[in-house]
């Protein structure tokens, strides 16, 4: 009783439902069951906790139909680490 004394004023389902908004778990329990168990709980499958978080990362990108922003933005990262301020730069000195 107390949890939902505490707590009425969060729970105005009425509201809730006349914006349109989720209620319930099944939602929730859908999309965790395919961005994580019908990819991570295959046959024989293993995950290391590193593993499992790339992946997961991964097809979350995939699956919101992010992967083209995801491909700019890992390309950018990429040449900002190999290459720094250096590419881009219109004064560039080479060694004699």
């Amino acid at each position: 009783m107390t949890y939902l004394e505490n707590g009425k004023t969060h729970m105005r389902y009425d509201i809730y439902l006349k914006r349109g908004y989720p209620i319930g778990s099944g939602v929730i329990e859908g999309a965790c069951k395919n961005l994580v168990k019908d990819r991570m709980e295959q046959c024989g499958m293993r995950w290391a906790i590193a593993g499992a978080e790339a992946v997961l990362r991964m097809r979350s990108i995939q699956i919101n139909g992010m992967t083209s922003d995801y491909w700019r933005y890992h390309i950018a990262q990429e040449k900002q680490r190999l290459y720094g301020n250096f590419i881009g730069s219109d004064t560039i000195e080479l060694a004699a």
